[in-house]
C-alpha cells in the first residue's frame, strides 16, 4: 500500500498517521488470514498504530526507522531526545565507519548493544 498522495496514489485533502492506520486496518479487515506489515519512516508509525488497533490481523510487524516520536511524545526519554540531539549533534571526523553506529547512538545516551556473533 502507498500512503495517500504519495508515489502516484490519488491525492487527498487529509492525511496523517491516524488516517494511514485507518487505511491499513481497512485493508487488514478483508477476508485474509493475517498480513505481514512492513513500514518505513512515517509508514512505520501508521503500521504500528494499525497493529495496535487490530493486533489479531497482523502476523508480523517489520519497522524500518519508524517515525515514532509523535506516538511516544509523553515518554520522558522521548521528550528529552531533541535536547540530547542538539547538545551532541555530530560525530567527530576521526570516528571510523565501523565505529560510527556505536559512536552516534552513545552520543545520544542510547548505548548500542554488542553485535551478535555470526553463527555458521
Amino acid at each position: 500500500m502507498v500512503r495517500r498522495g504519495c508515489d502516484g496514489s490519488p491525492d487527498t485533502d487529509h492525511g496523517d498517521f491516524h488516517t494511514g492506520a485507518d487505511d491499513l486496518v481497512g485493508l487488514l479487515a478483508r477476508p485474509v488470514r493475517g498480513a505481514h506489515l512492513v513500514g518505513h519512516g512515517n509508514g512505520g508509525l501508521a503500521a504500528m498504530l494499525a497493529a495496535g488497533r487490530r493486533p489479531g490481523l497482523v502476523r508480523s510487524l517489520t519497522l524500518i526507522q519508524p517515525y515514532a516520536f509523535p506516538a511516544a511524545a509523553g515518554h520522558p526519554a522521548v521528550g528529552a531526545m531533541p535536547r540530547r540531539v542538539r547538545e551532541t549533534a555530530g560525530v567527530p571526523d576521526s570516528v571510523t565507519p565501523e565505529r560510527y553506529p556505536r559512536a552516534s547512538t552513545e552520543r545520544l545516551g542510547t548505548p548500542l548493544p554488542d553485535p551478535t556473533r555470526a553463527v555458521g
